[in-house]
């Protein structure tokens, strides 16, 4: 396989033509730069050569360029095509698979139990805002379904709830960075943890607002 096929990066893991070491160009630049010093130089160096070489030589270089990869650049749509095909119909085989990968992922937990708890241990440290988000989703859920009450809002959605009210606080509409996902209707009146429930409030409105229903439902929230 060529330097420029497309496939996923080891480093950002998406799938994006090939510059080198199983690297997408804007990662080997990255990891040539932490590994190689003089790499910056050189490429500065380069582009000065570029720029100070005749005009004639800039077209020329051009159309040899174009009528090289022209034919790569056909089959790189082709690839792309079906690389997203695939990722659909992956998506598609899980969500009608899911109890079987579930399955699947607890025996491989069960026989590498130690393997396992140090990979997730190491994903934890390195990604403290993710394990609260989801400390917190899990808590939510919990307290909902103690209830009986219907407990679906995902982190996504939570994400586009934020986006949709511009990260401010439904309430007095000002910007945090640390908005909490406040209930319209409270869980103690059977208001469940669904997307078209939670809104974002800052802290403030939020202790302030307590178990009651506001007597303006914010718009938005009809829009998620």
């Amino acid at each position: 396989m060529g330097k420029s096929a497309i496939r996923e990066c080891i480093d950002c893991h998406e799938e994006r033509p090939n510059k080198g070491h199983g690297r997408c160009r804007s990662c080997y630049v990255r990891w040539r730069r932490q590994t190689d010093p003089e790499f910056r130089a050189r490429t500065v160096a380069s582009v000065k050569r570029w720029q100070q070489a005749p005009p004639d030589r800039h077209a020329q270089h051009e159309r040899d360029r174009r009528k090289r990869l022209g034919s790569e650049y056909a089959t790189r749509e082709r690839r792309r095509g079906a690389s997203e095909t695939r990722k659909e119909w992956k998506r598609q085989y899980y969500a009608t698979h899911k109890e079987y990968f579930a399955r699947k992922q607890r025996e491989y937990r069960q026989r590498n139990r130690e393997k396992a708890n140090a990979r997730w241990a190491k994903w934890y440290a390195a990604n403290p805002v993710k394990v609260k988000a989801k400390g917190l989703l899990a808590d939510q859920r919990r307290r909902s379904r103690q209830r009986g009450l219907p407990a679906t809002l995902t982190h996504g959605q939570w994400e586009a709830i934020k986006i949709a009210y511009g990260h401010k606080c439904a309430y007095c509409g000002r910007p945090s960075q640390r908005l909490t996902q406040d209930h319209v209707i409270p869980l103690s009146k059977d208001g469940g943890y669904i997307a078209e429930n939670i809104v974002p409030a800052c802290r403030s409105c939020n202790s302030r607002k307590g178990n009651r229903i506001p007597p303006s439902i914010p718009a938005k929230r009809l829009m998620i």
